[in-house]
């Protein structure tokens, strides 16, 4: 497994079977290093959200319609990012899995928030904030925690 930070909550994992991007805020993220945006979205199957707020949700909608990556995250969010125009999609809660091809996705509880205002200022709850366990074929794991805190 290859892991690359780009700054906030943003990770690239590289595995056999996937490229996968975890909470992708990119724009406007003032330690993500901007001449590194087309190597960080190259070959993207996965794009993979903890929570609703902007600073996770990032460039999710662009970069999946850039390449076609599925967005991958809890039920709300999801729906309200289908009605922003998303197609490639799946959705879990919390204590949920899922099973993309390479790997499985397990929503774990994060004590945080999750929404995101509009543009009209009006707040739009997008259900719990998660952390995401990551299993992997080849037997890899991956906890990213999302915005929680260390009990």
């Amino acid at each position: 497994m290859k892991l690359t930070w780009y700054g906030h909550a943003a990770f690239r994992v590289e595995t056999d079977n996937a490229r996968i991007l975890i909470d992708p805020f990119f724009t406007g993220n003032p330690t993500f290093p901007e001449d590194k945006r087309a190597d960080a979205v190259d070959g993207v199957t996965h794009i993979l959200l903890t929570h609703g707020h902007g600073d996770h949700i990032g460039d999710s909608l662009a970069i999946s319609e850039q390449t076609g990556a599925q967005v991958i995250g809890n039920f709300d969010l999801i729906q309200w990012l289908q009605a922003k125009g998303l197609e490639n999609c799946d959705f879990g809660n919390t204590g949920g899995t899922i099973h993309p091809e390479g790997f499985s996705v397990t929503w774990v509880q994060a004590f945080h928030s999750s929404g995101n205002v509009d543009e009209t200022g009006n707040s739009h709850y997008l259900g719990m904030p998660n952390g995401l366990v990551v299993h992997f074929d080849n037997g890899e794991s991956l906890y990213h925690m999302g915005d929680t805190d260390i009990l």
